[in-house]
């Protein structure tokens, strides 16, 4: 009985034959494995070499609007300055009419009184006469000057130009808007006429909103606690020919005071994030935002920064985040 199983046994076992075929497909099978181990090695290979010519391109990229923008912004301050020495030549070849007015009625007096009388005054002794002459005072009616402007004005640069030099709320109207908007006009920090797109002096706002909310803007101007509005500030910085600078004052709890400025800022349409784009920094606080430089802005609903968590939950604003770095002005108020 046993042996016959045994033998039953040894007819089920496969034969030598066919082991070996299974044994070969065994070896076809790692082989393909192999090669394709290989091939998926070689695929991301590919995939790396690619992700860094993008990214080389992409910098390249960068590189080439920093140098067009800057050059943008050389050419507003050219355009500016021929302007300015515009305007003085026409207050200088409007001072020299004046000039020949004033000789030219001179000669007359002398003409005049040369008919009257046989003397003949030379301009210049009668100019010399005409100072030792003793000055009296001419009283005039008091003269009332006429109220300013209230505009609209395109921006707070303009209200300085009407004559205002009070700082507080304004309402401007930039091209393109259909509605004017509020602003704070800042006509003490020197050299006035700046206009204020953030403010913050104490824990009253929450700076801690949505991306409707930053792009709308919050908060209380008379009150120095608000945030103008990301669409507002797009199209404020967006105005053809003009070219807009970024100042930033900033105090501690000791009362020491720093700023920052940018020779250049504007933020880019909702389309494109609202990216931020400035250049050429100067001040004494140290140049926190450039590194944020062509961010898209992130808020705690809208998550667009290159972090791997949401940098405004993280830090409790909404900013340019990059990777929640060195600058976050509408992050949480410390005390």
């Amino acid at each position: 009985m046993i042996r016959e199983e045994i033998l039953e046994a040894r007819e089920e076992l496969p034969s030598a034959r066919a082991v070996t075929s299974i044994q070969n497909d065994v070896n076809r099978l790692q082989k393909e494995v192999l090669v394709m181990n290989n091939g998926i090695q070689h695929i991301n290979l590919r995939i790396a070499e690619e992700t860094s010519i993008k990214k080389d391109n992409d910098l390249d990229i960068q590189l080439l609007e920093n140098k067009i923008l800057n050059q943008s912004v050389r050419y507003l301050e050219l355009k500016q300055e021929h302007e300015r020495l515009k305007n003085d030549h026409n207050a200088l070849r409007a001072q020299l009419l004046r000039q020949s007015d004033v000789i030219e009625s001179l000669r007359q007096i002398v003409e005049s009184l040369a008919v009257g009388s046989r003397e003949v005054i030379p301009v210049e002794e009668l100019a010399s006469r005409q100072h030792d002459q003793p000055l009296k005072e001419v009283r005039r009616p008091p003269t009332t000057s006429a109220p300013l402007s209230r505009g609209p004005f395109r921006d707070c640069t303009e209200a300085q130009r009407a004559g205002h030099t009070t700082s507080g709320v304004f309402r401007i109207l930039v091209p393109r808007m259909r509605r004017r908007i509020k602003v704070w006009c800042d006509f003490e920090q020197d050299p006035g006429g700046w206009t204020t797109i953030q403010s913050r002096v104490g824990e009253k706002v929450n700076f801690y909103r949505n991306m409707a909310a930053y792009k709308k803007g919050f908060g209380d101007k008379k009150k120095q606690e608000f945030w103008l509005g990301l669409e507002n500030i797009h199209r404020l910085t967006n105005q053809t020919e003009v070219n807009y600078k970024l100042h930033i004052d900033l105090e501690d709890w000791d009362g020491r005071r720093t700023f920052v400025e940018y020779e250049s800022f504007r933020v880019e349409s909702e389309r494109d994030g609202y990216k931020l784009k400035i250049t050429h920094y100067s001040g004494n606080a140290g140049d926190a935002l450039t590194p944020h430089n062509n961010m898209k802005f992130t808020a705690r609903d809208l998550d667009r920064d290159l972090f791997h968590e949401n940098c405004a939950q993280r830090l409790h604003g909404g900013w340019w985040y990059k990777a929640c770095g060195q600058s976050n002005l509408n992050g949480f108020y410390h005390k």
